[in-house]
């Protein structure tokens, strides 16, 4: 019997999001106009939406480590996850938290 499209999205899911899955789900709600920014620069750089918001956020990173010490390296590193409850108590994220990737200068990359 072939699988509803319900079973065949499961299914997808627990290979990408699973135990040894290389994802993780996040759900950010942003304004129109961050989303619409977000939408051109994955056009601009030929992208995906993810593959876009994982550049900028690794592009980010990298040039804030390049301005920490070795102890500040370490201390960033050991902030660790967002617990659960603090998840729960504010599930969305709003447009102030793309600002600082604004400020990112963006650069052309090849794929």
């Amino acid at each position: 019997m072939a699988l509803s499209n319900s079973e065949r999205q499961r299914q997808y899911r627990q290979r990408r999001l699973g135990v040894g899955g290389k994802h993780e789900r996040i759900s950010c709600l942003v304004s129109i106009a961050t989303k619409r920014s977000l939408e051109r620069l994955a056009f601009h750089f030929d992208r995906t939406i993810t593959g876009t918001i994982e550049m900028l956020i690794n592009e980010r990173t990298s040039e804030v480590l390049s301005q920490l010490d070795e102890d500040g390296q370490q201390r960033f590193f050991s902030q660790g996850f967002v617990s659960e409850d603090a998840q729960r108590s504010n599930p969305a994220c709003d447009e102030a938290d793309f600002v600082n990737l604004r400020r990112l200068p963006l650069k052309k990359q090849s794929k």
